[in-house]
C-alpha cells in the first residue's frame, strides 16, 4: 500500500507488520525491534534493518528513546560539532557509560545475524571509502569483547567524550 501523498506521511514512513512472523530483507525492507544493553547494563529499545551483508550503514542499529532516536551509524562524513554531545544527551548517559553497547534483535529475521558491539559512534573514513571510522571514547575498565559489524577494514580514532 502506497501512503505517499496521505498526510504525514512519505516514502519514509514505516508501519506495522503484526502478520510476518518473520522479516525477510529479499521481501522488502524492514526495520525490526532491537534490544540494547550499554557497558552499564541500561537496556535501551531500537532497531536494526535485516541484510544480507554484514555492513554496519546498512543494519543501522539505532535506539529509540522518548527523547529521540540515535543512530550509531554517521554515514559518509564525521558529526558536525555537537552532534555527539546530543546525542549522549538524548540517551542520558557519557560515552564511558555507554560503550560498547550490545544488541540484538529481538524479533525473527532472515539475512546475517544481526547482533553485535559497537564501539563507538562511526562514519566512512571519505566519500567513496570503504574504510569505518570509529569514535571510541576513552576505554572502560568493564569493557567487553564480542562481535562487531563493519562495512570495511575499520579504523578507530580516540576521544568523544
Amino acid at each position: 500500500m502506497d501512503e505517499e501523498g496521505v498526510p504525514g506521511q512519505d516514502e519514509a514512513t514505516v508501519k506495522p507488520r503484526p502478520e510476518l512472523a518473520r522479516a525477510d530483507p529479499d521481501e522488502g525492507l524492514f526495520v525490526i525491534l532491537a534490544e540494547f544493553v550499554s557497558v552499564d547494563d541500561t537496556r535501551f529499545d531500537g532497531y536494526v534493518t535485516p541484510q544480507h551483508e554484514a555492513n554496519i550503514g546498512w543494519i543501522q542499529p539505532t535506539i529509540v528513546t522518548a527523547q529521540g532516536q540515535v543512530g550509531f551509524w554517521l554515514g559518509g562524513f564525521p558529526p558536525q560539532p555537537g552532534a555527539l554531545d546530543e546525542a549522549y544527551a538524548t540517551l542520558g548517559k557519557t560515552a564511558s557509560e555507554l560503550f560498547p553497547i550490545r544488541y540484538r534483535p529481538v524479533v525473527g529475521h532472515g539475512g546475517v545475524p544481526l547482533d553485535g558491539e559497537i564501539q563507538g559512534f562511526m562514519h566512512l573514513e571519505s566519500l567513496g571509502s570503504e574504510n569505518i571510522v570509529t569514535l571510541t571514547p576513552t576505554p572502560s575498565p568493564r569493557s567487553r569483547t564480542g562481535r562487531s559489524c563493519s562495512g570495511g577494514a575499520g579504523s578507530s580514532a580516540g576521544g568523544t567524550g
